[in-house]
């Protein structure tokens, strides 16, 4: 019995989170509210640092703060997310103004925290995001997606590998459609609904739809991060 208790413990898989802080002690408190059984969890002192060792070791979700040295923050989160490897990685970034909340949104973070906000607190958002099953195109995905928008596609249509992957639509999605301006006229866009579906069952997506009152509607997709009129 107690050999097949251990082996089980061993056989589970620990997910990898990366924590970017300047501050060795802000980085410590945060590490110390997951538990090490389940997750593995490394440390990058600057944005530059931690941008290596996301595209070396393809964490399961990165927790960033603004004030990186040599890459902050945000520029950090835009890098991530022009890079295929990283391009669906959860991001959790830590404002620390008010200013920088929609900025990191329109980024691509996929949650913004308060700077001031408890390491209990950044642990519990990332354990929200990774038991969401959000993870990380494989190459052969990525390689599919791309030929996919290339040839026209829609995400739906065949040839582009979602045929057993269910489409619907619903105002309740896995991810919270971020607020959004119209770059047109620069006032609120209002959120209408969401389609989801994807590439296959690891790689979910999620096309956001909004109307601007005087420009018209728009589609947000979520992969991507890009806006566009319909």
């Amino acid at each position: 019995m107690n050999g097949r208790n251990a082996a089980s413990r061993n056989t589970v898989t620990t997910q990898v989170v990366l924590i970017a802080n300047g501050d060795a002690t802000a980085r410590a408190s945060v590490r110390s509210a997951f538990d090490t059984t389940t997750y593995e969890v490394h440390e990058s002192e600057d944005g530059a640092e931690a941008l290596g060792k996301a595209l070396c070791h393809k964490p399961g979700l990165i927790i960033a703060e603004s004030q990186l040295r040599r890459i902050d923050g945000l520029a950090l989160c835009r890098l991530l997310r022009s890079d295929p490897t990283t391009r669906t990685t959860p991001i959790i970034l830590i404002a620390n103004a008010p200013y920088e909340v929609e900025r990191m949104r329109s980024a691509g973070a996929d949650h913004v925290l308060d700077g001031h906000c408890s390491p209990e607190a950044v642990a519990s958002a990332a354990r929200e995001l990774l038991d969401r099953g959000w993870t990380e195109p494989s190459a052969t995905d990525a390689v599919q997606a791309m030929v996919g928008d290339a040839a026209g596609r829609r995400p739906d249509q065949r040839g582009f590998g979602v045929r057993n992957v269910r489409r619907e639509q619903t105002t309740n999605p896995p991810r919270t459609p971020p607020p959004l301006i119209c770059p047109v006229c620069q006032a609120a866009l209002v959120y209408q609904h969401s389609h989801t579906g994807g590439v296959n069952a690891r790689t979910p997506e999620q096309w956001d739809y909004y109307e601007c009152p005087t420009c018209g509607p728009y589609q947000y997709r979520q992969r991507t991060r890009k806006l566009k009129s319909t």
